[in-house]
């Protein structure tokens, strides 16, 4: 399943590394950008497809392409238009969206491949050394954009009055803490994990003491941790 993975790392470069806030927020308020940022995302899939010796315009390959690009336009525009009509439900948007993406890249792999559903645990497992860097960079590019979850999941309460440097820092913070605790679990090293949360937490400690950052600061961490863990095993599961 070389193509899946290949074409889910396109995915996440595009929507977690490509895109920065201003085509993020060009996104809601233009077609032109959503249609930009598909663009990307046909590019990204077409360099990395190539790099791995992919014919791109012979059999299905090049026409599954251009409808996963497509479907990425469309699946953006209904993301945006359910943000904008229930503003406070990002972040289940946020899942669904990232759920479209993944369903619609998984069923082109397999209109490419076809293989049976009984099959698809041991097809999904990894096979070689390249596909195992591929499974693994998807893993550390996920744990970037880990922060658009975080967030997502923050704006759900009141909002903690904070300064761009700081508020970048966190997102700083949050982005390594996540990058090492992946790395953890990779190589089996569970009980460091939480000295990672410890040493997080020591230098907060005085804020700590303030009972709606500590709330705000325990959502944040769990979240990040478990989206870490959770990546964490996954990939180790399908290296085997």
């Amino acid at each position: 399943m070389r193509l899946f993975y290949l074409l889910l790392l396109a995915h996440l470069l595009t929507d977690f590394v490509f895109q920065g806030k201003a085509l993020a927020q060009k996104k809601k308020e233009s077609p032109a950008a959503i249609a930009g940022h598909c663009l990307i995302f046909l590019l990204s899939a077409a360099i990395l497809l190539r790099l791995f010796g992919f014919p791109l315009l012979a059999g299905k390959l090049a026409i599954v392409l251009l409808v996963l690009t497509a479907a990425r336009c469309l699946i953006d525009g209904l993301k945006n238009y359910l943000a904008g009509a229930f503003p406070r439900h990002k972040f289940e948007w946020l899942i669904f969206n990232q759920a479209l993406h993944g369903g619609a890249i998984f069923a082109a792999a397999l209109y490419v491949n076809p293989a049976s559903f009984a099959a698809l645990p041991e097809i999904l497992k990894i096979k070689s050394f390249s596909d195992g860097i591929i499974l693994i960079s998807i893993g550390y590019v996920l744990m970037w954009g880990g922060t658009h979850f975080v967030r997502n999941l923050l704006e759900k309460i009141p909002p903690l009055k904070a300064e761009p440097a700081e508020f970048n820092v966190g997102l700083i913070i949050g982005n390594l803490e996540r990058i090492l605790i992946f790395t953890l679990v990779l190589v089996d090293q569970y009980a460091a994990i939480g000295l990672v949360l410890a040493a997080k937490s020591i230098a907060r400690f005085e804020d700590l003491k303030k009972r709606e950052f500590a709330e705000y600061y325990l959502i944040g961490t769990l979240l990040s941790a478990l989206i870490a863990i959770a990546a964490g095993i996954v990939v180790k599961y399908l290296i085997g």
